[in-house]
């Protein structure tokens, strides 16, 4: 993504997010006033490969591409969310027990220099691979510090929860990574 600009990203089908990497950017310094933003990269990986535990180099995915391939499983139904997550409030996503990260977007705003999103979860269907419950790894990130989320070679993110810090304009993550078997 770009700095300061709407972001957008859904993986192809068959696929479900696996990792999410963003590198603070510094826009301006006016007086005392410290503006700043995000550059956002997501990764989508292949859900039968994930299940086959093969490592993240080897199923690493763009979010642009699609699979035309039939495999014994899919992503059956997915939506985005309702609403919005508020700007400078707590925010958290919880695909639920069979469900997966599919998507992501936001808006930023550059009086809260912060950003609001919206998630898409897709249930995985069809016996070939199943969801299984992992947990919270800790925050991803320090203040106006580097975020790189990668789950374990059988996982992909089925959700995850931020706070932001109105002195710090910047947000904290933390990402739920579950297992597929």
């Amino acid at each position: 993504s770009t700095i300061k600009n709407n972001a957008q990203f859904v993986c192809p089908s068959y696929s479900a997010i696996s990792g999410i990497e963003s590198i603070p950017e510094a826009i301006s310094e006016v007086g005392e006033e410290y503006r700043m933003d995000r550059k956002w990269r997501v990764r989508c990986s292949s859900l039968e490969l994930r299940k086959a535990n093969i490592s993240d180099e080897e199923v690493l995915v763009p979010c642009t591409t699609t699979t035309t391939t039939t495999l014994p499983f899919e992503i059956k139904f997915d939506y985005w969310s309702l609403n919005w997550s508020a700007f400078e409030e707590p925010s958290e996503v919880n695909c639920g027990a069979t469900w997966v990260l599919v998507g992501m977007k936001s808006v930023h705003s550059d009086w809260t220099e912060d950003r609001k999103w919206k998630y898409q979860c897709g249930e995985v269907s069809g016996g070939a691979v199943t969801v299984q419950n992992g947990s919270f790894a800790g925050w991803s990130n320090d203040w106006k510090g580097e975020l790189e989320t990668k789950c374990g070679a059988d996982e992909v993110i089925s959700g995850f929860k931020s706070f932001h810090d109105v002195d710090q304009k910047d947000r904290k993550f933390d990402y739920f990574c579950s297992k597929l078997v």
